[in-house]
């Protein structure tokens, strides 16, 4: 059993592209604009962006397994150290490891809102990415 969760972040070079924006608009705009065409108002100027608008930036999993009827449990992160030397590399790379690691095991899933969430980002952004989901 694994229970995990995702984090992502409005991914501007997607907000251009939907939005149609010039290429030389600022990222710190670009996300503004996602904000405002998602819905933001003086009492929520950050609501929740589609799944399909953002990147994923790290997921963590703990893993509980038995082995001769002991319980193990260990955690695992991604990025680690050293992957974020470009961010769509390091995107690609979580999304690689966390899915084969996914797809090698084959655990029951466990996650706050996963079905609706978490599990969404990551098989997008895979598609996206042109990342092998087994």
């Amino acid at each position: 059993m694994w229970a995990f969760d995702a984090e992502w972040v409005p991914d501007p070079d997607t907000g251009r592209r939907v939005y149609g924006l010039d290429p030389s608009t600022s990222d710190a705009d670009v996300v503004d604009e996602m904000f405002r065409r998602g819905g933001a108002t003086d009492d929520d100027p950050r609501p929740y962006l589609k799944t399909v608008l953002c990147r994923l930036v790290s997921v963590s999993a703990v893993a509980r397994t038995e082995e001769d009827g002991a319980v193990r449990l260990q955690l695992h992160s991604l990025p680690t150290v050293g992957d974020c030397n470009a961010p769509e590399a390091a995107e690609g790379e979580i999304l690689r490891r966390f899915l084969e690691g996914v797809g090698r095991a084959k655990p029951q899933m466990v996650g706050y809102n996963s079905g609706a969430a978490d599990f969404r980002i990551l098989l997008q952004r895979a598609v996206a990415l042109g990342v092998p989901a087994a």
